[in-house]
């Protein structure tokens, strides 16, 4: 993120305006616990649960006004390109609930 953001400040200040799209991600592993936020993660938001197959792997999207804020996985392998595309289209929830099984936790 870092490098991202040095980049687009760099261009700003030569004048070449650029904006900034990349969208923060943080992770985490301690021994077999495992997690990824990609995006806005908050207690704010309204947060959905999609439950997955495995035991104990569980994916939630957090939504704002209708609109995909960010998406937290617990203990799923994570394709960072794939949750950069999801988020590149701007989804909302309503597109998402047609898909995927999601029930509201908050």
């Amino acid at each position: 993120m870092t490098t991202k953001s040095g980049y687009v400040a760099g261009q700003n200040l030569a004048g070449k305006p650029t904006d900034y799209t990349y969208t923060p991600y943080f992770y985490s592993r301690v021994f077999d616990v495992s997690w990824e936020a990609f995006g806005k993660i908050s207690s704010g938001l309204s947060m959905y649960q999609e439950k997955l197959s495995k035991k104990g792997s569980l994916t939630y999207y957090f939504d704002q006004a209708g609109e995909l804020q960010g998406i937290l996985k617990w203990n799923v392998k994570v394709n960072l390109n794939h949750l950069r595309n999801i988020f590149g289209q701007y989804p909302k929830l309503t597109d998402l609930q047609k898909v995927l099984p999601l029930k509201q936790v908050n």
